[in-house]
């Protein structure tokens, strides 16, 4: 739709352009017009570029929580170290959404997410205050659902991120 869009709006500007250099004798206050509605025309993506640029910039940037050292020292990173400990589980990241990614060796939480259309269920994973992804329903979704209700302490690392986002999770009872 956007492509067939920006093909009519070049073709109407060099129609409105062409036309108005072939009509100036018989028409000398409108083609004027018409060469300037033209080159409108075709300015006019730079022009919204230019805007959204400009309040993009000017809008407010969410606050992200970044975790310090002295709050990473406070969980035992031992892996080996945990009453349970379970690797490679999956984290879902939908398509079409624009979410962060964190790095390999990133410090995950997990929070209920309730408001989530597609399942009251879901936990949802983040990492600097932004959310990368959901638990998937299968797997190890409910149990850390339950560690969070109780206030278990638990760590989460991401263990790999291409193709899929994968993390360890260690956590004591």
């Amino acid at each position: 739709m956007k492509k067939a869009f920006t093909v009519i709006r070049v073709l109407l500007a060099l129609f409105l352009i062409i036309g108005a250099c072939g009509n100036r004798a018989e028409f000398p206050v409108a083609a004027p017009i018409s060469i300037v509605l033209g080159v409108l025309l075709l300015l006019w993506p730079l022009f919204a570029l230019l805007l959204a640029r400009k309040k993009a910039a000017s809008a407010p940037q969410p606050e992200v929580h970044v975790i310090t050292k002295a709050e990473a020292a406070t969980f035992s990173n031992e892996k080996g170290m945990y009453d349970y400990e379970y690797s490679n589980c999956g984290i879902y990241r939908p398509e079409g959404l624009d979410l962060p990614l964190p790095p390999v060796g990133a410090l995950l939480t997990f929070e209920e997410d309730p408001e989530n259309v597609y399942d009251a269920d879901a936990v949802k994973a983040v990492w600097n205050g932004q959310t990368v992804g959901w638990l998937y329903r299968k797997g190890k979704r409910e149990m850390i659902r339950d560690w969070i209700q109780r206030g278990d302490e638990y760590m989460a690392e991401v263990t790999a991120n291409t193709p899929e986002l994968k993390f360890w999770i260690g956590m004591n009872k």
